[in-house]
Formats: structure tokens, C-alpha cells, sequence
């Protein structure tokens, strides 16, 4: 059977309303709950994307479909689809990367070899920045009228990165600052409290290495280091939460990177997202839990072999996407399954929330919109 087919085949067999499919006997919500809703609409980018949202319009960045064992494929590309009919508004060939677009004052920016700046409403490329050197990867991030990014070195021998963070002013296109770092992997750009805030962790397991940099978002002068290995950290209150590689999240204070405590788990994080004043989530390559700041205790905790990289909290809810080739969405507040729904692929990007519906994008090159 072809991806298309399974995907047909899978979407086919979804429970409508109300009821998922646990084997061959149907589940449904209880009351309260929120239910699996109907299938919206399914547009195919060709390969896998990555999904972002604004003002009723879906933006899905896809990288070429070439790799070691697929010698040629789709091109990069970026498109831009209408959240309500998943009609295609535009799409803009040989841009698009593994990243996320960041829209802002209607123009969308995206990596893939270059920076771009696409006018959001029309496709069509304002300007672009070519990199001094390697190549323009990850998400960047948006400070005070200054674009940050990230320009990484080609892969040298066992896989180790070099990283050259740049800061540009978004008008006048005049580097303002840069920052190296000679060897590691690097994470997107994290802006926050007039700081940029990056992790690095080893180009190869075998490696040790790796801290958490927090940089003056005007001069990209190091105020501090924190010298464990992680990734992208969120900052919420002026403290941000940093989810370790050896297991551990570290709560630290954004300006100083003094650590006011730390909750230790049992394999290595992935990611970590923090709601308001609520709960904490944090996500491993085996489970997600959810620790409450207040009492630094955890209130659940959901195995999900997942591959701790596709999951979003919104409105009460935690949707993860796993290897098993399922979405799930889990109470935020108890971590009680509400729903599952089976996919066609695996869920390789954060899924989206806006206006009602739930996007997601699964590895066989579709962008899902659920309501």
C-alpha cells in the first residue's frame, strides 16, 4: 500500500465527534473532555513541514526531499494555505528548511541556506542574506526591531557544528553584532528580557560539552553561562527553565544566571514548555511530565515514546505526536489521555493551534487541520 493510500486509509477510519479507536473497539469522551474532532482539510507539501499560524493563514516550510537514501526529491519550498479551506494562497520554491517561519509585521522570515524575508500576503521575497560562511539554519528569533540567526558550519567529520550567531537590523540590513561558537550543536535563538539565550549540546553522543549562553540582545556580549549540555530554554517571570541533557531541569534567574532549583528525572530532556503561571512541561525521548513551580513537585507524568520533539500546550490541552504514529492529546492539568488520533506518518513538527482547529504535520509530507 502507497503513503497516500495509508494516509486515505487512516484518515478514513478516524472516529468522528466524539470516540477514538483503542484495537477495534471504539472509546468515547466523557463529559467535559474535549473530543477528537472531523478532519478539516489535508493539503500534501511533498515532504515533511514545519507550521505557522497567523491572521486565518497556515504557513508550512518544507526542506528538499533529497537525503542519503532518497537521492532526489521535492525542493524546498515555502507555502502559505488558507486555515479554513487549506486552499494554497502561494508557494515559494527552493526556500524552506527544518525550521519554523517567524511572521511578524506581515512578512514571514525563514531559513534554508540563506535568510529570508517574504512578503506574507504575496510569496514574493523582500530580501534575503546570504551567509559569510556555511549555512543559515533554525528558526530565527525577532528583538527590537533586530533579527537574529544563526549561520552553521558545514558537517565536519563525526558531525560537530560550528555556529556564528548574527544580529541585524531589520531595516537598514546592517549587522549589528555576532557571536561564535566553535563546535557543538546549536539551538534556535530564544529573545527574552533584552537577552538572547542559546543552547548547545555535542556534535556526536561520544562528546562531552555543551551550556546554556545568555547574550545582551544589544551588543551579543556573553552576560553568563550555564555549563550543561540542553535545549532551547523558555523564559517566563525573569527566570528561565532549561531542560538539561543529563536530566535535569534548571530553573535560573534570566539576568544573572544564579540556578534557584532544579527537578532531576531519569532521562535526558528534550524540550520544556512553560503556560503562564501554571505548569511546567518537560519532555524526554521517553515520557512528558508536568511539575508545578510552587511546590517543585511533579503532578503527573505519561510515557509516550516520543521522539521529544513534536509537542505544544494550548488551552488546557498537551498534544504530542509520537513515533507510534499517533497524535495525542493529554489534560494538561492530570495528563489523562482525552483523545488519540491515528496519523498516516509520525508527527514531525509542533503542532499548531488557531482559530478552533489544530494543524498538524506528519513525515509523509501532509499538513493536517483538525477541528
Amino acid at each position: 500500500m502507497d503513503v497516500i493510500q495509508m494516509a486515505r486509509t487512516s484518515l478514513a477510519s478516524i472516529a468522528l465527534l466524539s470516540c477514538t479507536w483503542f484495537g477495534a473497539v471504539p472509546q468515547c469522551a466523557t463529559a467535559g473532555e474535549r473530543p477528537v474532532g472531523k478532519l478539516r482539510w489535508k493539503f500534501h507539501v511533498g515532504y515533511r513541514a514545519y507550521l505557522a499560524a497567523t491572521e486565518g493563514v497556515i504557513y508550512a516550510a518544507s526542506p528538499t526531499g533529497c537525503t542519503d537514501y532518497v537521492p532526489c526529491g521535492p525542493p524546498a519550498r515555502l507555502f502559505a494555505l488558507d486555515g479554513k479551506t487549506g486552499r494554497q494562497k502561494w508557494v515559494l520554491e527552493d526556500v524552506g528548511d527544518d525550521s519554523a517561519p517567524v511572521i511578524a509585521d506581515g512578512v514571514v522570515y525563514q531559513s534554508g541556506g540563506s535568510l529570508y524575508a517574504v512578503n506574507a500576503e504575496t510569496g514574493r521575497v523582500e530580501w534575503s542574506l546570504k551567509p559569510t560562511s556555511g549555512w543559515v539554519m533554525h528558526s530565527p528569533a525577532i528583538a527590537g526591531g533586530t533579527i537574529i540567526f544563526w549561520e552553521v558550519q558545514a558537517l565536519i567529520p563525526l558531525g560537530f557544528f560550528g555556529g556564528t550567531l548574527r544580529a541585524v537590523d531589520l531595516k537598514t540590513r546592517i549587522e549589528k553584532w555576532r557571536f561564535s561558537i566553535d563546535r557543538g550543536i546549536v539551538s534556535s535563538p530564544v529573545a527574552a528580557d533584552g537577552m538572547i539565550f542559546v543552547a548547545t549540546i555535542p556534535g556526536d553522543p561520544s562528546m562531552f560539552g555543551g551550556c546554556l549562553y545568555a547574550l545582551d540582545a544589544l551588543t551579543g556580549q556573553a552576560r553568563w553561562e550555564f555549563g550543561v549540555a540542553g535545549a532551547a530554554p523558555a523564559v517566563s517571570g525573569g527566570l528561565v527553565y532549561y531542560a538539561g541533557r543529563d536530566g535535569i531541569l534548571y530553573v535560573l534567574y534570566a539576568q544573572t544566571g544564579k540556578k534557584v532549583w532544579q527537578f532531576g528525572n531519569a532521562s535526558a530532556m528534550a524540550s520544556v514548555n512553560v503556560v503562564g503561571k501554571g505548569l511546567v512541561y518537560v519532555m524526554s525521548y521517553e515520557q512528558i511530565c508536568a511539575i508545578d513551580p510552587k511546590t517543585r513537585r511533579q503532578t503527573w507524568q505519561v510515557k509516550t515514546n516520543t521522539n521529544g520533539s513534536a509537542s505544544t500546550v494550548a488551552n488546557g490541552v498537551v498534544y504530542v505526536g509520537s513515533p507510534n504514529k499517533h497524535l495525542y492529546a493529554l489534560s494538561a492539568k492530570s495528563g489523562r489521555e482525552i483523545w488519540k488520533l491515528k496519523m498516516s506518518d509520525y508527527v514531525v513538527s509542533n503542532p499548531v493551534l488557531a482559530n478552533g482547529t489544530l494543524y498538524v504535520a506528519s513525515s509523509e509530507g501532509y499538513v493536517y487541520a483538525v477541528k
